[in-house]
C-alpha cells in the first residue's frame, strides 16, 4: 500500500488541471520526461502502460501552477 502525503496530493491538482494528463500518466512521469528548461513534459509509451491511442504519445507545455507544482515535487 502506498502512502501519499497531503502535500503530494496538493501538488497533483495543478498538474492534472493545467496539463490535461491522466492520473496514471502523472504517476508514470520520470525525471527524463520533464524538461524544465524548455517548459515541456513528454508522455512516451511504456511497457507497463500502453497508450490509449497513437496521439497519446505527446509533449505538452509545462507552465504556470503545473510548473510550480513539478518544481516543488522535485524538491521532495
Amino acid at each position: 500500500m502506498a502512502i501519499i502525503s497531503s502535500i503530494q496530493i496538493k501538488l497533483l491538482m495543478p498538474i492534472l488541471s493545467e496539463t490535461g494528463y491522466r492520473l496514471a500518466e502523472i504517476a508514470g512521469l520520470r525525471l527524463e520526461h520533464i524538461d524544465l528548461e524548455n517548459e515541456l513534459t513528454h508522455i512516451p509509451p511504456r511497457q507497463a502502460r500502453r497508450l490509449k491511442t497513437r496521439s497519446s504519445q505527446r509533449t505538452l507545455s509545462l507552465v504556470g501552477y503545473a510548473r510550480a507544482a513539478i518544481e516543488q515535487a522535485l524538491k521532495h
